[in-house]
């Protein structure tokens, strides 16, 4: 069984935090984190993610981290106008 980040009611923390972490703990799936608008950022290192969605209601994120993932698919950032890109 694969573990899922499962952020619901994150939102309460979020009143008081901008930034979530969860690193090299064998998350898959990112879910709930649509009561986060205020998130600025999120770090998902060292997880097993493949698939990067359900973040169009972070609308605040600016920063986003992911290195040493499983990524095959990005879909829904193109709405977060405030997430900067590094190269």
């Amino acid at each position: 069984m694969s573990n899922t980040l499962l952020l619901l009611g994150l939102y309460q923390l979020a009143e008081h935090s901008n930034s979530t972490s969860s690193l090299s703990q064998a998350v898959s799936c990112i879910e709930g984190l649509q009561g986060c608008p205020g998130l600025e950022q999120l770090w998902l290192n060292e997880n097993e993610i493949q698939v990067i969605q359900g973040l169009e209601q972070c609308s605040q994120l600016r920063r986003l981290y992911l290195y040493s993932n499983q990524i095959s698919s990005i879909q829904g950032l193109e709405s977060l106008n405030k997430l900067e890109v590094s190269s």
